[in-house]
């Protein structure tokens, strides 16, 4: 799955592995890849079998929904956390947070498989088990870089109790197919927490963002890629130091190297709205009512089981969700552009030699294609693993987030030349 790109980094072949044989090591391109050892392995095909980034296989071809892109909606809702608490530290309306607060308060659950940011001089997101409302706190706002959540399997195994899973598509596509290949883990799995994605970004982004807010690389620092205590909903980038120091950086920053360190798997990936889910969760895009001030989040409802957790959430007072169409969702996601999007991508992916998933055939009928649309991201993903160091990326970044910044002042003299005359001075000044 590495040498053909097809990797997801979901870690369900680590997770699964019975002899421990696999690591993930990140490359100098900033992906996550499992390495086996020779010595532990005893060639048994699980890694592969339960892999998602190649064939889904059965177990997923049977439960994808009619349009794959949209997903089967029991009830949609936005709204958010009625805990301050938990709402003031979200990205968007804390539910996700809640949901898991609430089955744990209720023992429907005895932990969640979450996500921290880990500080350091290279901080990075790993994954854990929370067992404790404190720990499910410590795991809220995205994290946008290749994760392998479902590294965590194997201790599943030897905790009390069942959990929920809180992850991106490609996650919930390997948890499922792991729950095919070990039924015993079923009973261990209660809810699969999808998260709305629209590409994740490659482990070189901490680190660009972390040295254009200016800190040293010997420096102890945390990293949070939105916060909406900065500046309000939907946040900026936040970097601190062990010394009390902090930077905020303008979410623009993250936006702009979306188009250089989007790892080459997420585009070929069809499903940004984790429609495999028992509840999905995102951002309110386009949801005229939701609170653009504060942030809330849009909730869909997409099992019996999901819709009876939010329920029961609601009624516990936890959360305030008031039910809106699930197609608003659906247009705020843009998800006729991600059709798009996708199918051009692919096929000038295929087009350069490039082996694709096996269900492209079967998904390719829901998405209408745009010739040339994925020109720059095709071009950009195979720039991207030809790096020789770490350093040689880094510049090649600041180069051309220096060129986009350029290029989006001199467009704005149209539409606001003072503000644009701005920009352009401090471009130049900063050389």
């Amino acid at each position: 799955m590495v040498e053909n790109g097809l990797c997801h980094s979901c870690g369900a072949c680590s997770g699964t592995c019975p002899e421990g044989a696999i690591r993930f090591e990140e490359t100098i391109s900033g992906f996550l890849f499992p390495i086996v050892d020779p010595e532990k392995c005893t060639s048994c095909g699980l890694c592969l079998a339960v892999c998602p980034g190649e064939s889904f296989g059965d177990a997923l071809v049977d439960k994808l929904p009619e349009d794959p892109f949209t997903g089967r909606s029991i009830r949609s809702y936005v709204g958010r956390s009625l805990d301050e608490r938990v709402y003031s530290n979200s990205q968007s309306g804390g539910v996700a947070s809640e949901l898991l607060i609430h089955a744990l308060r209720s023992k429907d659950i005895s932990g969640a498989i979450v996500v921290t940011m880990n500080p350091g001089v290279h901080p990075r997101p790993e994954a854990y088990i929370a067992s404790s409302e404190e720990e499910i706190m410590a795991a809220q706002k995205s994290k946008y870089c290749p994760v392998p959540l479902l590294d965590i399997l194997g201790q599943l195994e030897h905790f009390p109790g069942a959990v929920a899973i809180v992850g991106l598509s490609c996650h919930i596509h390997g948890i499922i197919k792991a729950l095919d290949l070990f039924p015993g883990l079923t009973e261990k799995v209660k809810y699969r927490i999808g998260l709305i994605c629209n590409h994740s970004l490659s482990c070189v982004s901490i680190d660009y963002l972390v040295m254009k807010a200016g800190f040293e690389d010997s420096e102890e620092k945390n990293l949070i890629f939105r916060d909406k205590s900065c500046r309000g909903y939907p946040g900026d980038i936040w970097v601190s130091s062990t010394d009390g120091r902090s930077v905020i950086l303008r979410d623009r920053n993250r936006k702009r190297i979306k188009p250089y360190l989007t790892p080459p798997r997420c585009h070929l990936c069809f499903d940004k709205m984790n429609v495999l889910s028992d509840v999905t969760l995102g951002d309110p895009h386009g949801i005229i009512s939701a609170d653009r001030k504060n942030g809330e989040s849009v909730c869909i409802a997409r099992s019996r089981a999901g819709l009876a957790l939010v329920e029961s959430a609601i009624g516990s007072g936890r959360v305030t969700l008031r039910e809106i169409p699930y197609s608003d969702i659906v247009r705020g996601q843009k998800i006729d552009r991600k059709r798009a999007a996708w199918r051009g991508f692919c096929e000038e992916w295929q087009s350069l030699g490039k082996p694709l998933p096996d269900y492209f055939p079967s998904i390719r009928k829901h998405a209408d294609s745009i010739a040339g649309h994925s020109h720059r991201s095709v071009e950009n993903t195979l720039r991207l693993s030809s790096f020789g160091d770490r350093k040689e990326l880094l510049d090649w970044i600041k180069e051309n987030d220096r060129k986009d910044l350029l290029l989006d002042a001199v467009r704005s003299v149209y539409t606001y030349p003072l503000l644009a005359a701005r920009k352009l001075v401090s471009i130049f000044m900063r050389g």
